[in-house]
């Protein structure tokens, strides 16, 4: 590229004028015609004293080389003209990366007249690219090192942000159902399948953190994919540049089994103390209340004796209720007893080949029948090791506990299935249903809903079922009914 010397047309002030633009670039920048020749370059790429090829020549490798380059390229500069567009390039010359760029430019007449050469010396820039690629790949290794780390721990850390958005999970919380891994992160966490009782404590507690930098520590029940677990958890401050709590750090961890073996060894030492207080009214509370029941059989008899004429019809019906009333209160009373001293006495079952349908149509005839109440069953000629008495027991107590769940009257379905290892019974109502929050203690001893229940009698069939190597579940919603299944071994 030869230095064009004042040969063209366009005026002094005009190419000052172009020269004073060009200066703004950051980089070297020429305008050249097509046959090559320079017109007008910016400081970088042409000094005011350059009066010669040689003395660009001589220039330093920043200012000249990018145009020695390209005047090694005169194949560019024809490409550009030839496509009109613009063309990028980067080369390695004398052991420095530099970057050129050529743009085409028209006159009105759209005809390409002259080429827009910029260059940049980018041989800092690629290293510093460099170095920041490599920094970055370093702390991508590390954090998916830390993510392993954390995501092998039985803890569970998350970070949210002032919004409650979160903005790292170390894993899936096991307390959202139907979530899997990074689609929550940038989300608000109560719309991510959080128990509502549970978010509204926690956020409670994450706004604390927020305004005063302090750390919280609590546990509470939360809901999971099987049903109501425990958790424990620390929210911590995470501060900014200014000294501000920015974002919330918290590590979970499930405690549900430790809290289950803590409620069994409760349960183990409630039973104990109910055993104690089931003897103890069993001889002091019972003698008292048989002598009760015979005084009022006895005033009872003693009343129908009187001749007709010497009572009154409103007086005898007054009298009659009052003893049945008596005589309810003392058999409520004696069942109280009969179902402490039952649920205290150890479980022995008498295992014998038993017709799971003869033992559910016993447990049926002992109920008392009623109008509002539909019992249907399905149930094939099953047969399994039972003790055929605690069997009854337990689907009395079942079938009966659905027939209360449902004062309006419904309907009690009781289905049984069969398969290599172990017979299933499900007793079905479509009552009431039963609260999440009570749901998780069912079948603990004194815990129930109804206003004259004792809370013994799932208790007792937990107990019955166990005692045979099964298990039993509910399923239950309000309003809608429940569903309690027991799984019996078959042998």
């Amino acid at each position: 590229m030869a230095v064009a010397e004042p040969q063209n047309t366009a005026p002094p002030e005009c190419l000052a004028t172009v020269r004073a633009i060009l200066n703004a670039f950051s980089g070297a920048a020429l305008l050249i015609d097509t046959k090559g020749n320079i017109l007008v370059g910016n400081d970088k790429a042409l000094p005011p004293s350059r009066k010669s090829k040689m003395e660009v020549k001589r220039t330093s490798a920043y200012d000249a080389e990018p145009f020695e380059l390209a005047k090694a390229r005169p194949e560019w500069v024809a490409e550009v003209i030839r496509s009109r567009d613009p063309l990028h390039v980067e080369e390695v010359y004398k052991r420095r990366r530099f970057k050129t760029s050529l743009y085409p430019l028209a006159d009105p007449d759209d005809k390409i007249t002259c080429v827009l050469i910029i260059g940049r010396d980018v041989t800092r820039e690629k290293r510093i690219e460099t170095e920041r690629q490599q920094l970055a790949d370093k702390v991508a290794g590390l954090a998916k090192t830390l993510d392993g780390i954390l995501s092998a721990s039985p803890d569970y850390l998350f970070i949210l942000n002032r919004d409650l958005r979160l903005v790292y999970e170390s894993r899936v919380d096991p307390s959202r159902k139907n979530v899997r891994g990074r689609e929550i992160v940038g989300k608000v966490w109560w719309d991510v399948g959080s128990d509502p009782t549970a978010t509204k404590r926690f956020e409670h507690h994450v706004y604390y953190v927020l305004g005063t930098g302090h750390t919280v520590r609590d546990e509470m029940p939360y809901l999971r994919a099987d049903g109501y677990g425990y958790q424990e958890y620390t929210l911590g401050p995470i501060y900014d540049n200014e000294g501000n709590v920015d974002r919330v750090i918290a590590i979970s961890r499930d405690v549900t089994d430790r809290k289950r073996t803590e409620e069994s060894l409760k349960a183990a030492e409630r039973l104990a103390g109910i055993g104690e207080t089931a003897a103890m009214i069993g001889h002091d509370l019972r003698s008292p209340l048989q002598a009760l029941q015979y005084v009022i059989d006895l005033q009872k008899l003693r009343s129908e004796r009187v001749p007709v004429e010497d009572r009154s019809t409103k007086q005898w019906e007054m009298m009659d209720a009052l003893f049945a009333k008596v005589s309810e209160q003392v058999a409520y009373m004696d069942k109280i007893v009969t179902d402490l001293q039952a649920y205290a006495r150890p479980f022995r079952p008498e295992r014998r080949n038993i017709s799971v349908a003869a033992v559910v149509n016993d447990a049926i005839a002992s109920i008392p029948h009623q109008e509002d109440i539909q019992i249907h069953t399905d149930i094939a000629d099953i047969h399994c090791s039972a003790d055929p008495h605690l069997m009854q027991r337990l689907l009395t107590n079942l079938i009966n506990n659905a027939i209360q769940a449902m004062p309006d009257g419904g309907t009690v379905l009781i289905d049984a299935k069969i398969d290599a290892k172990t017979v299933t019974l499900r007793v079905k109502d479509n009552g009431t249903g039963i609260p999440g929050e009570l749901k998780v203690r069912l079948f603990q001893p004194f815990v129930t809903d109804k206003k004259t229940g004792t809370g013994l009698g799932l208790a007792a069939c937990k107990r019955i079922v166990e005692a045979h190597g099964g298990e039993i579940m509910v399923e239950s919603e309000v309003g809608k009914g429940s569903t309690f299944t027991v799984t019996l071994p078959l042998d």
